[in-house]
């Protein structure tokens, strides 16, 4: 079975170039004259297939879903937790993205371009400048950059990559600059956006979800926490509402998922988008490590939040952490095994899947070689008891 040699690769271009290498590695791919086999069915992720059956529970209690906006402004976390937003924008991931660079075309530079080989005369010098011109002011994308570069100068795209990265080295010198903008740590941030889109072009009561990921900036990610996790949620508005339907909702909810001991307890102290006493924790009795797992988080929104998006009626919302209720329906203590099995789950074999799994490295190419190689197969099984030292012929002839 032919495989890729990854030591030969890399040594090769340490030796040769990335480039050179790299215009021969299609060559390196092993070909199959057998076609995949698109048949059977795979098996899906826990978190996933969790998530499938929250959503389709959503829809069933008359919810509409939402995509929700992922990528969240500074502001709007002052605008709806007021004095507590410093603390809340501490957990959350700011973005930032690398300045486009202010690039000239000098003598020099002239000069380096042409040690590559370049023939420039007026027309490519003018060409080349419009090109970084263009890109500074973002009408060239930066997966287009080196064909344009290329089509400037005339040059195929391994010479202009070539002459980006040795003579401008603006490019590998640039440093990310910080946004004012964030990765959504809590759906309630996008939830008042999406909520003062909709306000008066649907029907009260407006019930909407959404099930998706969630960032925080975690000191370190352990068995109970992970920088990026899921939430479902859930937001109701309507002319009144009762904080007790949050309860409602989270046991309707999880009624699918079989018998479950619940309860719910009122929090002492409310966050700032909520109107005070009316947030409250959601716990379940998890049999295995006999401790009641906090799961849910459901309130009615603060009027001074829902005023700064001019919204007119009371909100309700519940949020509840996916892969917290997976590690209770999976009996998984650590949720990196669960959610990252690839890294984190321990690998047990059986004698025959590890004796299915040894290959030969080199296999030989002559039917002379082949027949040699049937005969050690069989001799050594025939003799597999044989207690050693000890040797039997295999084969007696030319090689």
């Amino acid at each position: 079975m032919a495989r890729l040699r990854p030591d030969e690769i890399l040594e090769r271009v340490k030796k040769e170039g990335f480039e050179k290498v790299w215009k021969e590695s299609s060559n390196f791919i092993p070909r199959s004259s057998r076609r995949l086999d698109l048949s059977g069915r795979g098996s899906p992720h826990p978190i996933y297939e969790l998530i499938q059956k929250l959503r389709e529970r959503f829809l069933s209690l008359g919810f509409d879903e939402i995509f929700n906006p992922i990528i969240i402004e500074e502001n709007e976390i002052y605008r709806q937790y007021g004095p507590e937003a410093p603390i809340i924008l501490d957990r959350c991931y700011y973005l930032a993205g690398l300045p486009r660079p202010d690039i000239g075309l000098s003598k020099a530079k002239c000069e380096e371009i042409r040690k590559f080989g370049v023939e420039l005369n007026d027309s490519r010098i003018s060409a080349l400048k419009r090109v970084f011109r263009e890109y500074k002011k973002g009408r060239i994308e930066p997966d287009d950059l080196i064909e344009k570069i290329s089509e400037a100068l005339e040059i195929p795209d391994h010479l202009a990559m070539n002459i980006t990265s040795q003579v401008f080295p603006e490019f590998s010198m640039l440093k990310p600059e910080p946004t004012k903008l964030t990765l959504r740590s809590h759906m309630t941030s996008a939830w008042f956006l999406t909520l003062q889109s909709l306000q008066h072009k649907r029907e009260l009561p407006l019930k909407l979800f959404s099930v998706d990921v969630r960032f925080r900036r975690e000191q370190r990610e352990d068995a109970t926490h992970l920088r990026v996790h899921h939430s479902a949620s859930c937001v109701v508005m309507d002319e009144e509402l009762n904080v007790e339907e949050g309860e409602r909702i989270t046991r309707a909810l999880l009624e699918p998922f079989g018998p479950m001991k619940l309860r719910f307890i009122k929090k002492k102290v409310s966050s700032k988008y909520y109107a005070p006493g009316m947030e409250y924790e959601g716990f379940i009795y998890d049999p295995s490590s006999k401790r009641w797992i906090e799961v849910v988080d459901y309130g009615i929104y603060n009027p001074i939040s829902l005023a700064r998006y001019g919204l007119e009626y009371p909100v309700l919302n519940v949020g509840l952490g996916v892969e917290r209720l997976a590690m209770i329906l999976y009996n998984e203590s650590d949720v990196r095994r669960l959610v990252y099995p690839q890294f984190y789950a321990e690998l047990f074999l059986t004698d025959q899947e590890l004796a299915d799994a040894i290959k030969f490295e080199v296999e030989p190419a002559t039917d002379r070689g082949r027949e040699i190689m049937k005969s050690i197969i069989s001799e050594s099984l025939r003799h597999k008891n044989a207690i050693g030292p000890c040797q039997f012929l295999v084969y007696k002839g030319e090689v």
